[in-house]
């Protein structure tokens, strides 16, 4: 196995680990509710969108490279892409930076709007045992 695609393979593993270690942060930690059912949900979702994103940057790329090709410069294209050899340790796991970002964002997000729906229903609840009360006297 190459080295450089070794080096991909655990930078990408330890990106992922990182990345559900931050999301479930995220979350509220250990004082954090439903983290799987949340995270699965928004996880599928995501992917779905960054599979289209990802699809459209391809398509971006193999338009230009046609065009390149078009315009009699198949060497220049060649020679960027053996170039970018070297990134391959660097863009393979950004895709999954920006996934477990977006994550983050989203379910501190969902976590921030379960707590509120959580207070609001204690405190609705504690305005209808202070009319009960009220109404009792």
């Amino acid at each position: 196995m190459d080295s450089e695609v070794c080096w991909s393979c655990w930078l990408t593993v330890l990106t992922q680990i990182a990345g559900m270690i931050y999301v479930y942060f995220r979350n509220g930690g250990a004082n954090g509710r439903e983290f799987l059912p949340r995270f699965f949900a928004l996880h599928v979702a995501l992917c779905v969108r960054f599979i289209v994103g990802s699809m459209l940057v391809v398509a971006q790329a193999a338009l230009l490279a046609a065009l390149l090709t078009f315009l009699h410069a198949p060497g220049a294209l060649f020679i960027a892409l053996m170039g970018m050899g070297g990134m391959l340790l660097l863009v393979t796991p950004a895709p999954f930076v920006l996934l477990f970002w977006r994550m983050g964002r989203h379910m501190h997000d969902v976590a921030k709007a379960s707590a509120l729906n959580a207070n609001d229903v204690h405190a609705i609840d504690a305005d209808a045992m202070g009319e009960v009360a009220n109404g009792a006297r």
